[in-house]
């Protein structure tokens, strides 16, 4: 298997080029199948120059090459090809790349093995039963119609034939899914056989109508049934006889019905069937989502002497639109950025907007700028791709670790509580600003304060202080603030705890309505 029966190569580059508004102007990436031939990739590539390198790398393991590396590409322990790029690319953005690249062909492959999967099926019930005898043998909706008429016509004689089921958008309107004895399937949407199909569709009951026009041909009669499963109508079947000399008996109309609803049950059951096998593919989608999701979050909390950290992250659903970051900043003095935000919206679409925003926040936030300058050239970024309408707000701090010195600028976040050890009283991190992704330039308001021996930091999300009871009622920043003041003095994975189990407590059995983050900050010495 390689890359290309997995990936068309324009949706290959469409999916790479959004990765180089993040990257360096020069900065190359190129993918390659799984015989070395090149794919697709972005910057400007010399293939005469990847061709003299191609043999000088093992394909199925990580090697460096005259400044390019070649990162193999496996979906499950198959190799499919290679991901090329120089020596010199951002490493946080190529392992989102590489994540999102993998997650990309395992769908891809999942969605051939489901197909696989159903053809075989299809041809095992086919080996196992004979079509002819059954109609609810199939579980292919499409072969439905077909093996409707083919049975139909064993026991009723008809020159003409068709089923007419429900557009997939339009429930009222009729489609010809299966048809024969007519040239042009579609003239038999039009009256007056159209009109009798679409009536018999309308007050579910079976008619016989006599010498019909159909087009330069005279149809003499038409025996309409539904397709009926109790109450609830699903498509219409049509015979039709060009012939008087035998005409549609009640006997007739009686088989054709019996025929019909047992059609009913097949199409419902096949339908279901359909359901189930995307709901699997769904789950299992939504779980590698869940896992390259947590693989964006801090692994653990950091080890800083002097500095305890503890966090707590909850999705409302398998994925979620909350996430934090706890990362060392390069150069001196020492400092650690701080972010936390949370997407507007649930599930798929925000974690997708989160893995897309967190990457471009934390790839700015490694040139060193402050942060309220961070956060508002992440929202240029964020702006220019963000075709969604999906926003963000966000909060992020930079904290000196010999120091103690905060600075943070906040972009409509909820403003994260500060419990200073001399007064044991609450304060707000307040600072004016306002949410990503929504304008192109947005002001900031950047404030700093001297976070001293003993001094705890909460850092959350609204779902924090938005959890609710049985009865409704929030939980509440007055309850949050009440719980930091009398927790402060234990460890910051004290505080952590006191808070999750206080939230707990108020809010019972009653399921989460939104993701929980949280991570609290203390320094000890």
């Amino acid at each position: 298997m390689s890359i290309h029966r997995l990936l068309k190569r324009k949706q290959a580059i469409t999916f790479l080029t959004p990765f180089e508004t993040l990257l360096p102007v020069e900065t190359k990436i190129a993918l390659l199948r799984a015989d070395n031939r090149f794919f697709a990739g972005i910057g400007e590539w010399d293939k005469k120059e990847i061709s003299g390198l191609i043999g000088q790398h093992n394909q199925t393991q990580f090697s460096t090459i005259n400044g390019l590396v070649f990162q193999p590409l496996t979906v499950g322990e198959k190799f499919v090809g290679t991901l090329v790029y120089s020596e010199s690319t951002e490493t946080a953005v190529i392992e989102v790349l590489y994540n999102s690249l993998i997650m990309l062909l395992a769908q891809s492959q999942e969605k051939r093995d489901v197909a696989s999967e159903a053809l075989e099926r299809y041809r095992e019930i086919n080996l196992l039963y004979d079509i002819a005898e059954t109609i609810g043998a199939t579980l292919d909706i499409k072969a439905i119609p077909k093996l409707v008429l083919s049975e139909a016509t064993k026991a009723i004689q008809a020159e003409l034939g068709a089923v007419f089921l429900p557009h997939p958008d339009n429930d009222a309107q009729l489609e010809v899914k299966s048809s024969f004895g007519s040239e042009n399937p579609k003239l038999l949407l039009d009256d007056p056989i159209g009109y009798l199909v679409k009536q018999v569709y309308e007050t579910g009951h079976p008619d016989i109508y006599t010498a019909l026009s159909l087009a330069s041909s005279l149809v003499e009669q038409v025996l309409c049934v539904p397709l009926k499963m109790q109450d609830k109508v699903m498509g219409v079947v049509m015979l039709g006889r060009t012939s008087n000399k035998q005409i549609f008996t009640a006997s007739d109309e009686k088989l054709l019905m019996a025929l019909a609803s047992q059609t009913a049950i097949a199409i419902d059951k096949a339908w279901l069937h359909k359901q189930e096998i995307k709901r699997q593919r769904i789950d299992k989608e939504l779980a590698v989502g869940q896992q390259i999701q947590l693989s964006l979050l801090p692994e653990s909390s950091p080890e800083i002497s002097g500095w305890e950290f503890a966090s707590v992250y909850q999705s409302a659903r398998q994925v979620g639109g909350d996430f934090y970051n706890i990362f060392e900043l390069p150069g001196s003095p020492r400092r650690i950025g701080m972010l936390i935000a949370d997407v507007t919206g649930k599930g798929v679409p925000a974690a997708l907007f989160m893995a897309f925003s967190r990457t471009i926040i934390h790839t700015t936030s490694l040139h060193g700028e402050n942060p309220a300058t961070v956060l508002q050239q992440a929202n240029r970024l964020i702006h220019q791709d963000n075709r969604s309408k999906i926003f963000l707000t966000a909060f992020y701090a930079i904290l000196e670790i010999e120091t103690g010195r905060l600075t943070y600028a906040s972009a409509g976040h909820n403003w994260p509580l500060w419990v200073p050890a001399e007064s044991g009283e609450c304060r707000e991190l307040s600072a004016v600003g306002f949410l990503l992704g929504a304008f192109d330039e947005i002001e900031l308001e950047e404030r700093e304060i001297q976070v001293k021996i003993g001094d705890v930091l909460a850092f959350f999300t609204d779902g924090v202080p938005e959890a609710m009871d049985v009865k409704g009622s929030m939980f509440g920043e007055e309850r949050l603030q009440t719980t930091l003041a009398q927790s402060y003095q234990g460890g910051a994975k004290d505080v952590l705890q006191a808070t999750v189990d206080t939230v707990q407590k108020f809010t019972g059995n009653t399921p989460q309505s939104d993701d929980f983050t949280l991570f609290v900050v203390k320094r000890v010495d």
